[in-house]
């Protein structure tokens, strides 16, 4: 019995057909090729469009540091008047503007212009226990 044991497995392999290889087996390098050329292009792609946006920004800012504001000006020109200049707001009532540099001086030499400043006691506080 242990003869006809040895001569089946002989004779199994024997009649098996020639193995041949997979074509999954051949495919995959290429796959792989394929795959790392996608990324590679997605990185690039992505790198290039974050390049090209600062560069655009950049540029958009530097435009902008060039254009002027008309109305801005005006109204800043306007303002820096108001608080440096000498004018009338109301002559019947004795209201002038004078510039705001004068009008703290004038506050502090009518409020005692010494150096020594006195600050307010804090009140009595009582302490619950």
């Amino acid at each position: 019995m242990a003869e006809q044991e040895k001569k089946q497995p002989a004779v199994a392999e024997a009649e098996l057909p020639a193995v041949q290889p997979d074509e999954a087996n051949f495919e995959a390098p290429r796959l792989y090729r394929m795959i790392w050329i996608t990324v590679v292009l997605l990185a690039v792609i992505s790198v290039g469009l974050v390049v090209l946006t600062q560069w655009q920004m950049q540029r958009d800012a530097e435009v902008a540091a060039t254009v002027r504001y008309p109305l801005r000006e005006e109204t800043e020109a306007h303002a820096r008047q108001l608080l440096e200049g000498y004018g009338v707001v109301d002559a019947e009532q004795g209201v002038y503007r004078v510039p705001i540099d004068r009008a703290m001086e004038e506050i502090v030499e009518a409020y005692g212009g010494d150096s020594v400043w006195t600050l307010p006691q804090p009140s009595a506080v009582s302490r619950r226990m």
